[in-house]
């Protein structure tokens, strides 16, 4: 269900954190639609 809301810039930071992190590592060509669900893909 999306959020219905637009974007802020502190709902981007944990996707920058996760890809800057260790725990990435194995995340290899994908997308990460940080867009509050209006886009399910």
């Amino acid at each position: 269900m999306p959020f219905g809301r637009m974007g802020l810039p502190e709902d981007h930071t944990g996707a920058a954190v996760f890809l800057a992190s260790q725990d990435s590592d194995y995340v290899v060509a994908q997308t990460l639609n940080v867009d509050g669900g209006n886009w399910m893909s």
